[in-house]
């Protein structure tokens, strides 16, 4: 694409310019009024129609392209997926397409070293296909959410549970889960180099082939958050809080650093890769102006289109749809360029509308300084026919075009000339500000005119009165500056009808006619506001060899008689608000209708099933919907006959939402919206009526060597009648209890309560079967206590988690060693959402931030940053939190934990308190695996640690109130060498906001808590 500047000179006045114009402007000859049918002038043979047609993919849909390689700078091939299709791409042209058994998320293609061809991931299955449009054959029962990657001698797909490995080239690749299952990214180019990450951003690199790994993190004290394709083969590793490259793997230099460019005028430095991460222009989709040019733009001599943008007129090319040049309207104020293009013979003109009335500008040599052809006093439309024919729904403007036609227009500022007036700089900052212009006074209903262009650019106005102007439905442009009107007139009128005036012809119909079948005229467009600004209505036109009208009308429904087809309601209509019986609905069944000059109507039948029709002028483009599949036809003669055409080939042909929305058709095809584009007319007939579905029949492929994560069963049974909570004494205690504070509490939830100068609330420790203790505080600046429940890791096993509540302001420590025997709130000001803490002795907490993966010091109401755990992105969906070793009271050993929510895998990462630092990730226990027996002891060097799992709880007998599947639960989780034991469950009831807390081994001692008493259970997970 071509930027061209134009000088400042380049600007015109309109005022300076008036005389100039006036020669232009001039209005020629009256003809004189005539009742024979309108006949054109003999004209150069229009430019054949474009085609055939090809579907093109603009800016704006969702493509999925080879995650391996990088694209090309030429234009080429792209292999692509849209909407869960295949596709083979130029430029956003559809080449090729093929239907998968099911949608498809994402593809890769394979080194030879791993047999090629591609592998395709779907939402539940991984496939293969030695080509991109070949057979799909399932490889794996699992999706590759997070994509497939080349490894040493394997591929590794990166699922919810885990990366798992294959070989594709066995004739049946089974999947295996190896020592990758503790990483969550890795990737190799070339089989002897590879680099592979942990959870935490800790990189490990081989240039062996995997016969040995360095540790980067420990090497460079660096952590890497992402694995890049570059150039030449290399491994870029992405590190930073920018995820920038700074170091690559090298096949033939080994690890190299990633120099940054110096730093530029700006004073920012660029890092010299940063242009591999822009698309590529072989990775391009059509500009989203190609589907404004289909819609409003102006068809030109040799294969281009003119399409209008703010303040700019572009040309694209129509084989491709990309911009070849581009002229900035630097002579026109920002508020009068909101124009559409459109060629006249050999004129090129836009069409420009906005509050102040309208104009035409003439593009000459300049495109960026236009000649101002006509303007017009009051804001309406435009109305274009069939070859140069052309009007504005209005007044004409005076002979010499100037701002005085434009009413409440701001004035010309001479210092700085523009045509019709200021910049809207100039307008906020050096002219004063001015009052709204008076709102224009309605045309009279009895009054209708039309501004008439003739070729060469004259324009005559035409006048219609009486009754035939206040049943006006349009005015259509005929030839030599005459109009035809059309008349919403029912033949039993009484009133006779009135000559026609000079140079109007009066075609009267009655719009409740029997022959329309309960059909409806559709209301004229309004103006966009917005690019690409259509301001040209086509809906409409006259017949080239008898002067009768073509146009569309809206069905009723598919399947509705005309008898029962709701009539619309008589609504205001153009600048005189006529009122008219014209439907405002913007999509559905339109129909082609043919008038004739005495009124009689035909409707053109649409092919069986249609529901849907874009059109634009003589073109349209239907959808027909047969037992759930539809079929596509087209119509370049106004409905009068249609031919089966390819569908789309993603998304389908539905109603606008909206009146400004881009979808339409004209003389180059449609814009269906959403991006896709039909480019020309005409083509072969589609292959076959309708696109098969989906199947379900799909054949297996090998299920993942990993249990997914489900729902623990839970059983229990009442032991005793409940316990009352701990009272106080006073008249309040009359009062409904409060909930007690435990480790479900949802956030925002009251607990406790104030009163007397004290804060009561009773405390339930987490997977303690013990009712709740009443801790009284002294009264905090509070009416009602609410925050979230922090539960922090203590060294004991007795009670081996406690509580602090957090508020916006405050901190209350509800079961936690060496708490203040005075019981006072700890003041603590904290915007962030601290979701775990472990207690590290002499009243500090270490906390964790899990969102952003934040670690604090907490002494007292005093927050210190300690450190900042960032994560590579993954598809595990693991939550992070802390765990603690068991019996460390003395020199607590912690480390960060990652647990995953599909497949229950636990991750360790040992916490080096004193450098602040993580160690290697370790796969140390699964939740899959949870043992609450006795017989799972876990090692004195165990790690204690959080997590949530879902359960099924069921009573015996059954309880309404508690019997639930799938309840979310914290589990008190202790692992070592690969056992994971089950010490203790808490799960909240959301019917009746009671807590179950059960202290494993199994059967476990277990206490129901709600408001005001305690209910003693037994409970097992069998």
């Amino acid at each position: 694409m071509k930027n061209r500047a134009f000088p400042r000179a380049a600007s015109v006045a309109l005022v300076a310019l008036a005389a100039a114009f006036a020669a232009c402007s001039a209005k020629p000859t009256r003809p004189s009024a005539s009742t024979t049918p309108l006949r054109p002038k003999p004209a150069a043979a229009p430019e054949p129609l474009l085609g055939p047609a090809r579907y093109v993919l603009s800016e704006g849909v969702g493509i999925s392209f080879d995650e391996a390689g990088r694209g090309s700078a030429l234009p080429r091939r792209e292999p692509a997926l849209a909407s869960g299709k295949r596709f083979l791409l130029e430029g956003g042209v559809v080449l090729a397409e093929a239907q998968g058994p099911e949608a498809l998320f994402g593809f890769r293609s394979l080194p030879a070293r791993l047999g090629g061809g591609y592998v395709f991931w779907s939402e539940a299955r991984t496939y293969r296909a030695d080509t991109f449009l070949g057979e799909l054959r399932p490889i794996a029962q699992i999706a590759a959410e997070g994509g497939a990657r080349p490894w040493l001698d394997t591929l590794v797909l990166r699922t919810d549970l885990g990366l798992l490995e294959l070989d594709p080239r066995a004739a049946t690749p089974a999947l295996r889960r190896t020592d990758l299952a503790r990483f969550a990214e890795a990737s190799s180019l070339d089989g002897k180099h590879g680099v592979r990450l942990d959870a935490f951003g800790r990189a490990e690199i081989t240039t062996d082939g995997g016969k040995t790994f360095r540790d980067l993190t420990a090497e460079r004290n660096v952590r890497i958050f992402g694995v890049e394709e570059g150039e030449s083969g290399r491994l870029l590793l992405l590190a930073g809080a920018g995820r920038q490259p700074t170091l690559a793997l090298d096949p033939a230099k080994g690890l190299v650093p990633v120099v940054a460019d110096p730093p530029n005028d700006l004073g920012w430095g660029m890092i010299s890769s940063l242009a591999e991460d822009i698309l590529p222009p072989s990775r391009r989709l059509a500009p989203p102006e190609l589907a404004s040019a289909v819609f409003a733009g102006a068809r030109l001599p040799g294969g281009r289109v003119l399409v209008t943008q703010e303040q700019s007129v572009r040309v694209l090319a129509l084989t491709t749809g990309q911009v070849l040049d581009e002229a900035l309207l630097t002579g026109v104020t920002e508020l009068y360029t909101h124009c559409q293009p459109i060629t006249r013979g050999p004129d090129i003109l836009l069409a420009c509308t906005h509050p102040h009335g309208a104009h035409v500008l003439a593009l000459r040599d300049d495109p960026s300084a236009p000649r101002v052809e006509a303007t017009f006093p009051e804001p309406s439309t435009f109305v274009a026919g069939l070859g140069p024919r052309f009007a504005f729904t209005g007044r004409c403007g005076v002979l010499v075009p100037t701002v005085a036609d434009f009413r409440g227009a701001p004035p010309v500022n001479d210092a700085q000339p523009r045509l019709f007036g200021p910049s809207q700089f100039e307008r906020e900052f050096t002219t004063p500000p001015e009052d709204p212009p008076e709102p224009l006074d309605p045309t009279p209903t009895d009054e209708a005119y039309v501004c008439v262009r003739s070729e060469g650019g004259a324009w005559t106005e035409r006048r219609l009165t009486g009754e035939d102007a206040t049943h006006l439905y349009r005015f259509l442009p005929g030839d030599g500056g005459t109009a035809t009107a059309l008349v919403f007139r029912g033949k039993d009128t009484k009133t006779a009808p009135e000559p026609a005036p000079e140079g109007v012809r009066i075609i009267r119909v009655d719009p409740e006619d029997p022959a329309l079948g309960g059909a409806a005229f559709a209301a004229v467009l309004t103006p966009m506001e917005e690019p690409p600004y259509r301001s040209i209505d086509r809906d409409f036109w006259l017949d080239e060899k008898d002067g009768s009208i073509h146009g569309w009308i809206v069905l009723p429904p598919e399947g509705e008689s005309a008898e029962d087809a709701e009539r619309p309601d008589p609504i205001p209509q153009g600048r005189s608000e006529r009122v008219l019986p014209v439907s405002t609905r913007l999509g559905g069944r339109f129909a082609g209708v043919h008038i004739q000059p005495d009124g009689r109507v035909v409707v053109h039948p649409l092919p069986p099933g249609v529901v849907e029709v874009l059109r634009g002028g003589p073109f349209a483009l239907a959808r027909a919907d047969a037992e759930g599949l539809a079929t596509y036809h087209e119509t370049t003669d106004g409905g009068r006959t249609f031919r089966p055409v390819a569908a789309p080939p993603v998304g389908e042909l539905n109603a606008p939402y909206d009146a400004n929305v881009v979808q339409g058709c004209s003389e180059l095809g449609c814009a269906l919206g959403d991006g896709v584009v039909r480019l020309g007319w005409g083509g072969p007939a589609p292959a076959s009526a309708a696109e098969p579905p989906l199947s379900a029949d799909i054949a297996p492929a090998p299920e993942p060597p990993v249990k997914r994560l489900g729902s623990l069963p839970l059983r229990c049974r009442l032991e005793r009648p409940g316990t009352p909570a701990p009272r106080g004494d006073g008249k309040a205690d009359a009062a409904p209890p409060p909930l007690p504070a435990s480790l479900r509490i949802p956030p925002g939830v009251a607990v406790g309560v104030v009163r007397a100068g004290a804060y009561d609330v009773d405390v339930g420790l987490p997977f303690d079967p013990r009712p709740p203790r009443r801790v009284t505080f002294k009264a905090p600046p509070l009416s009602r206590v609410e925050g979230a429940v922090v539960p922090v890791l203590l060294a004991t096993d007795a009670s081996p988690v406690g509580l602090f509540l957090r508020t916006t302001e405050l901190r209350f420590d509800l079961g936690l060693p060496g708490a203040s025997p005075s019981r006072d709130p700890v003041p603590l000001q904290h915007n962030g959402i601290l979701t775990a803490a472990v207690d590290l002795g002499r009243g500090d907490l270490l906390a964790l931030e899990a969102a952003d993966g934040e670690l604090s010091l907490l002494r007292g109401g005093l927050l210190r940053r300690f450190a900042q755990i960032a994560r590579v992105p993954d598809v595990t969906r693991h939550r992070l939190g802390l765990a603690r070793r068991r019996g460390d009271a003395a020199s607590p050993r912690l480390a960060v934990s990652a647990v995953s929510g599909t497949s229950g895998d636990i991750l360790l990462a040992d916490l080096d308190l004193t450098r602040a630092a993580l160690g290697p990730t370790r796969l140390a226990g699964s939740l899959v695996n949870l043992d609450p027996s006795s017989a799972c002891r876990p090692d004195p060097d165990a790690y204690r640690l959080l997590a949530e799992v879902l359960v099924d709880v069921q009573f015996d007998p059954p309880d309404e109130g508690h019997d639930a599947p799938s309840l979310g639960a914290t589990a008190l989780v202790a692992v070592s060498s690969g056992r994971t034991c089950l010490e203790g469950l808490e799960v909240r009831f959301p019917r009746n906001n009671e807590t179950l807390v059960v202290r494993f081994p199994s059967p476990g001692a277990s206490l129901v808590r709600a408001a005001g008493r305690s209910d003693a259970a037994v409970c097992s997970s069998p």
